[in-house]
């Protein structure tokens, strides 16, 4: 098991300018399913030393009773999901007479620079929150999974990289998808879109994120999806609060963030793998969302 380090001053004064999950690259560590018999207690010492990383669960059987060090309590079932960091202080119980299933995603967060961000210097989605289409949330993480388990197969060594590449963007769709559909009390979804739109567009967002080279409009996007541009536009910001076009934008310009601090490519070929026709016009594009062009970042990664 992991230490834990003593906060050092200078962690101390970064860890009060917190920025949003937004801005990171999250990076899986490990990823599975558990289970728990009925009245199994997961005791708070467990969460207070074991969690070392960033731990979403999501509750696909059973029912547990979530109860914090303030005397909040819950009851949970199939769909809930939970985000957890290191220090958190809770404790749950398996009710009922189900036995209790979760799977779970470990992972780290990474700022602009590659550097894993302290948990005390993140702003996160809510902690305990409900998902709108738990089949779908629980076929991704089920993904992940899968690609963990060929991480450790021989035969599939010379694409650990894309491996892992993969695996970051299935869970940050996950994030987004979760992120966006709670609101400030972390348990219900944002109102005035119906389910089927709603899913349509979490869909389209982690398609998006799943596809960043993909030369594709956001009126085709519309169309790929069945609904009429105007139409598509309206319920997608709704739901992810920008537009389908800045979400392509911003899918391309994190997928070339990656490339060019993981990879050999040159900023022309980087524009190249992303279709972009024009080097000057990504540039331009990345400066505006980076604050800083891809020659400076590669240089500072």
């Amino acid at each position: 098991m992991m230490e834990k380090v003593k906060d050092s001053p200078h962690l101390e004064r970064c860890c009060r300018q917190r920025i949003s999950w937004l801005e990171a690259t999250p990076v899986v560590r490990s990823a599975a399913m558990s289970s728990a018999p009925p009245g199994y207690v997961i005791p708070r010492s467990w969460f207070t030393t074991r969690i070392v990383d960033f731990d979403l669960w999501l509750i696909c059987g059973g029912r547990i009773e979530w109860s914090d060090a303030r005397g909040e309590t819950r009851m949970l079932s199939r769909g809930a999901m939970i985000l957890l960091k290191p220090g958190d202080d809770f404790e749950l119980r398996v009710v009922g007479s189900e036995p209790y299933t979760n799977a779970f995603v470990h992972f780290d967060l990474l700022n602009a620079r590659g550097r894993t961000l302290p948990h005390r210097q993140v702003a996160l989605p809510p902690t305990v929150g409900h998902v709108q289409d738990t089949h779908y949330f629980e076929a991704v993480m089920r993904r992940i999974m899968f690609l963990q388990y060929r991480l450790h197969n021989p035969e599939s060594a010379s694409h650990d990289a894309q491996i892992r590449k993969l695996s970051g963007h299935l869970l940050k769709g996950l994030l987004y998808d979760y992120h966006f559909s709670q609101r400030a009390d972390g348990n219900i979804p944002q109102a005035g879109l119906e389910m089927h739109h709603r899913q349509k567009a979490d869909a389209a967002l982690s398609w998006i994120y799943l596809h960043p080279g993909t030369r594709i409009s956001a009126a085709e996007l519309a169309e790929k999806f069945g609904y009429s541009q105007r139409h598509f536009r309206r319920i997608f910001r709704e739901a992810h609060g920008k537009t389908p076009g800045q979400a392509l934008v911003e899918a391309r310009i994190d997928h070339a963030k990656k490339l060019l601090s993981g990879s050999a490519l040159n900023v022309t070929e980087v524009a190249a793998s992303l279709n972009y026709e024009n080097v000057f016009y990504f540039s331009r594009q990345f400066g505006r969302i980076v604050g800083m062009s891809p020659l400076k970042y590669r240089r500072q990664m």
